[in-house]
């Protein structure tokens, strides 16, 4: 397939952080057919975190996978609203859903180095599961097997 002849490809610079988030988030969001819940935070109407998660298979398995009933959890808040309360807020939010989904866990995984989300995330009742070169997946279990994700 060739690119049309007007279009032109260009090396994307700071100017396009905007734009290359939204493309994040539709590259994340492919699959129409399987909208997963999202949650975003704001702040006088202005966005300052964001929390997802979504189910994946063995073979589309990002780092933090458990299994593919256990939807793997993403967030992120910006650097002037962390330990505001503001990732809470947007965890249990999230769990919540998935209580309501009849979830039987949540995954995700974090950097070893991150020592306040790793708090937080134990704070919530997730607990390391496995281990890699970054840091641990941790899961919430929501089942009434906790052994069985």
């Amino acid at each position: 397939m060739r690119v049309p002849s007007d279009v032109t490809i260009r090396r994307a610079t700071s100017e396009d952080a905007s734009f290359l988030r939204r493309m994040l988030f539709d590259a994340w969001q492919w699959d129409t057919d399987r909208e997963p819940p999202k949650y975003d935070a704001e702040r006088d109407g202005v966005p300052i975190g964001a929390a997802w998660y979504r189910l994946f298979t063995q073979g589309t398995a990002q780092r933090g996978y458990i299994a593919e009933v256990v939807p793997e959890l993403a967030i992120a808040v910006v650097d002037s609203a962390r330990g505001s309360g503001t990732g809470r807020r947007l965890m249990e939010r999230l769990v919540e859903q998935a209580r309501t989904e009849s979830r039987r866990g949540i995954s995700l995984h974090v950097n070893g180095n991150n020592q306040k989300a790793l708090r937080m995330y134990e704070s919530l009742g997730f607990a390391e599961s496995c281990r890699d070169a970054i840091g641990p997946v941790m899961l919430l279990s929501l089942g009434d097997h906790p052994s069985d994700p």
